[in-house]
């Protein structure tokens, strides 16, 4: 019996509190949101620095940025493409924001709507604008709602998950299908929003990788990692990470700087036999299997046959392989291999050209590439055919 009568005491202290909380959560919730406008930047104590030269100002404020990458969902390098899972924080200061906790129960925190800055009625205070500009899809439609915290000295605190859908200016395809790393350039500034009134800087370095992929954990002090992040069978996991803060001026306004944080992601591949059988192998088995070609007859229309089916099934495997090979400004290791090898494929038809034709081809082809900084391959093919004979 008293123990049921202390239970129903706490209960009922715990209400209480509940309730004071609530009403005072409530007060300082229409205390902040009287007179404020969510479209105008916010008032802080920062520090500009504009032309050279600092200065203490309360215009704006400065916002920082940290992009932590969870997992990679897919790479397209055929249509330069990234799509990346990741969870985008921003924190800055606001000092419309601030109030004395010992005025609303010790509350010290608050949380508020914070949907995006376009979206009017689902968003309490105001946001930053800052995006990704090279973006395949806008970050509004592919990252999720979020609330924003605030605390009583005015940091707001809002993070973001969802996905992050980029055109990439992929560097280093040349090697390709042996090439283990792409870099991919991602650019995150103000879109409207120029320096004068919003301010950029790298939240904890800027950026964070997670996943529990050892290559990862040694290059990253993760101190905590989520069993979902990262991938177990993916083709390419984030190997590294940079972040810069670089200032851009454009011809609209150039007395204004735009702060930009240039990322450069950089991915590694995993050992796949994936594009050995499928892009190489059947090259090389029908480069091979036209050299046997020449010890059919010469006259025989099996020798004919066989030539024209190496030729169509050559044709079929290279639209497999242009599906795969990305178009780029750089010059592929594939594109030369693939010549190559539909001159060999070619050689069985032009060997049965009627004997009333005299031809004489000579090709010499020297190729160097360089694969790695270590590797390079050179490659020299010379060719000569002659057909020659009267008619009977």
């Amino acid at each position: 019996m008293l123990t049921s009568l202390l239970c129903l005491g706490l209960l009922a202290e715990y209400h209480a509190a509940y309730r004071e909380y609530a009403e005072h959560a409530t007060n300082l919730r229409s205390y902040l949101q009287n007179g404020y406008d969510k479209m105008i930047p916010p008032i802080s104590n920062r520090t500009d620095v504009y032309q050279g030269k600092t200065s203490p100002s309360m215009a704006g404020t400065e916002v920082g940025v940290n992009m932590r990458v969870f997992k990679v969902e897919s790479v397209d390098t055929a249509s330069s493409h990234l799509r990346l899972k990741v969870w985008l924080r921003m924190q800055w200061s606001d000092l419309r924001l601030t109030w004395n906790p010992a005025d609303y129960g010790n509350i010290s925190q608050m949380q508020m709507r914070a949907a995006a800055i376009t979206n009017d009625q689902d968003t309490d205070i105001w946001l930053p604008d800052v995006m990704p500009f090279n973006t395949g899809e806008a970050v509004a439609s592919t990252l999720e709602p979020s609330v924003a915290i605030v605390w009583s000295d005015g940091t707001v605190y809002w993070s973001r998950p969802g996905i992050l859908d980029v055109l990439c200016k992929f560097r280093g395809l040349n090697a390709f299908p042996f090439h283990h790393e792409l870099r991919c350039p991602i650019d995150v500034g103000g879109w409207l929003l120029s320096g004068t009134l919003q301010g950029l800087k790298l939240l904890d370095g800027g950026f964070e990788v997670a996943g529990s992929d050892s290559s990862t954990a040694a290059v990253y002090d993760t101190v905590s990692s989520e069993e979902s992040s990262g991938s177990s069978y993916a083709e390419w996991h984030v190997g590294n990470i940079t972040a810069e803060l670089r200032s851009l001026t454009y011809p609209c306004c150039p007395s204004e700087p735009f702060p930009v944080i240039a990322y450069v992601v950089q991915l590694t591949r995993n050992q796949s036999f994936f594009y050995n059988y499928y892009l190489l192998m059947p090259s090389v088995l029908f480069a091979v299997l036209a050299l046997l070609s020449a010890f059919l007859p010469p006259d025989s229309g099996e020798r004919l046959g066989f030539g024209v089916t190496l030729l169509l099934a050559r044709e079929f495997s290279k639209a497999l392989v242009q599906q795969l090979t990305p178009i780029c400004d750089e010059e592929l290791w594939i594109q030369h291999f693939d010549v190559i090898n539909e001159i060999f494929t070619t050689l069985p038809v032009v060997g049965t050209l009627p004997r009333t034709v005299t031809l004489t081809l000579t090709l010499t082809l020297t190729l160097t590439l360089t694969l790695t900084p270590t590797l390079t391959l050179t490659l020299a093919v010379t060719l000569t055919l002659t057909r020659s004979s009267r008619s009977s």
